[in-house]
């Protein structure tokens, strides 16, 4: 019976393992994100949401931003986000990610829209860990451009946020997701 009990233990512990590592494998540019659901959202129609409802049916172009707030160049760039989520607010969809809790990210968005005297109206993500495992983060800020069909296409730094950047990346993306083929796959399996 001890040897049952062991075998078993062993078994889940292996189990556990195994499922913690696939958690925690990076993607690369060209991989799929998987639909992951965050609990604890800021500035959104909900507190909950999911990545692909994010992109609203596959529609929008995910612009992921790593922060903390304790980093000044992230906070500073608030406000250019905020923008550019207004000017392509059809076809770009700008999430703020962040490790940190609810209340302490509160109490920094606080702090900006008093200080910028205007409201932030980009969802924020607070508590991810799943997320902080699939993209390579060496800086932040740090994006991580997702095209419509959940692919990561770019990371970048936030020297590379642009007007003209986005239109380029806008005007190219659908030509990259109809020559993947995952939306039309998906659309017949739905059928």
């Amino acid at each position: 019976m001890k040897k049952i009990t062991l075998y078993s233990v062993m078994a889940i512990l292996c189990l556990y393992a195994t499922a913690q590592s696939t958690i925690s494998k990076p993607l690369y540019t060209g991989d799929r994100l998987p639909d992951i659901a965050f609990t604890q959202v800021l500035n959104h129609t909900d507190t909950k949401a999911t990545l692909y409802g994010f992109q609203q049916n596959n529609q929008k172009l995910l612009l992921l931003d790593f922060w903390n707030t304790t980093c000044i160049p992230c906070i500073k760039s608030f406000k250019k986000l905020d923008s550019l989520q207004q000017v392509f607010k059809q076809e770009l969809q700008i999430v703020l990610i962040t490790p940190e809790d609810s209340n302490t990210v509160k109490a920094t968005i606080e702090r900006w829209q008093k200080n910028n005297n205007q409201k932030l109206r980009i969802p924020v993500v607070t508590n991810d860990t799943l997320l902080q495992q699939y993209i390579h983060k060496q800086y932040n800020p740090h994006y991580a451009w997702v095209a419509p069909d959940n692919v990561l296409i770019a990371q970048t730094s936030s020297s590379f946020i642009s007007a003209e950047i986005l239109k380029t990346y806008l005007s190219q993306m659908k030509y990259d997701m109809d020559r993947r083929g995952y939306l039309e796959r998906n659309n017949q399996l739905q059928r």
